[in-house]
Formats: C-alpha cells, structure tokens, sequence
C-alpha cells in the first residue's frame, strides 16, 4: 500500500468517524430536546394546578367573605326592622288613651307615700298629680315612670326604679326578640331555603 492510499484510507476512517459523531451529536441533542419537552410540560401542568388551586382558593375565600357580609347586612336589617316595631309600639303607647291609667297603675303599685316620682316633660305638663301625687322634676325619658325613694345607707342616698317605656320596651325587645324575629322574618327565611334548593 503506497503513501496515496494510506492518506486516502486515513481520510475515509476520519470521515466516516465524523460522520459517526455527527449522527450520535444528532440523536444525543434529539433525546435531550425531548427529555427537556417533557421536563417542560411536567412544570406546565404542574404550575397550572397550582394557579387552579389558588385561583379555587380564592374564590372560596371572597365566596365566604361575601356570605359573612351578606349575612351581617341582613342581620342588621332584621334588627332595624325590630328597633322600627319597638319605635312604632312606642308611638302606639304614649298616644293611647289608656296611657295614663297604665302609669297611674305603675305608680299606685311601685311607689311608696314618700317616694318621688318623675315623668318625662310632656307627661309633667300634662299632669298635675298621678295617683295622688305630684311629679317631681321631669327627667329625659320619652314616657314611662321613674320612682325614687329615699334609702339609709345608699351611696347616692336615693334608690331608683326606672319604670321608662324606653328601658321596659328594651326589656321586652331582648326578652323577645327570638319570637318577633320568626314572626317579622317567617316568610323570608322560608324564601331563602326554597332559593337554597333550586
């Protein structure tokens, strides 16, 4: 074998090992372009639920948040629906003509012949004497009563029984407020669970 051919098999074994390189390059890069593909659509899902859970999570979050406003609003409309029947029984009860005999009652059954009794100021212009006596100085109360009587050994040296319509009416109110809020709210809570089952 002469020189030429030697150069010329050298040549073709250095070819044909390029060329053997170049196609493993090829397939190397081609399996690490797909594992890479893989690699990517793995974190794409993967950042996708996450995105959906959060996204859920928040949604659950301002859903509930707007339930407790939802449920504080109506809340509070029932109870100004309660204070408007307390102010309406109120009226009711200082223009009825039997307001007069109901303090007369309060007053010949709590007070005492040495007790002081006190109305509100339109009840003292009114009234010249309840049950036989003569109010004391008018207080700040819309209607009722307030009986005070001298007592040893008391701090302010008077006990005091406030009998005013806002405070009995504010009794009554708390003491019944269950019963008026099923009687005043039957009907939209009964509205409220046939929407609830639809």
């Amino acid at each position: 074998m002469g020189t030429a051919e030697l150069i010329e098999k050298i040549h073709a074994d250095a070819r044909l090992k390029v060329t053997a390189i170049q196609e493993e390059k090829k397939r190397a890069l081609a399996e690490i372009e797909q594992q890479t593909q893989k690699i990517i659509e793995t974190l794409k899902k993967e950042n996708a639920e996450r995105l959906e859970q959060r996204i859920r999570a928040m949604n659950d979050r301002a859903r509930s948040q707007a339930q407790l406003e939802g449920r504080k609003i109506v809340l509070e409309a029932k109870w100004q629906m309660i204070d408007l029947v307390c102010t309406e029984a109120k009226k009711v009860i200082l223009s009825s003509p039997d307001y007069p005999k109901i303090i007369e009652k309060l007053v010949k059954k709590y007070a005492s012949p040495q007790a002081s009794i006190h109305l509100s100021p339109d009840d003292t212009k009114r009234w010249g004497k309840v049950a036989g006596i003569t109010p004391g100085e008018p207080v700040p109360i819309t209607g009722g009563v307030i009986i005070r009587v001298a007592a040893a050994g008391h701090a302010a040296g008077k006990e005091e029984l406030d009998l005013s319509l806002d405070t009995i009416l504010n009794q009554v109110r708390e003491e019944f407020c269950t019963e008026l809020a099923a009687i005043l709210f039957a009907s939209q809570e009964k509205d409220n669970r046939s929407e609830g089952q639809e």
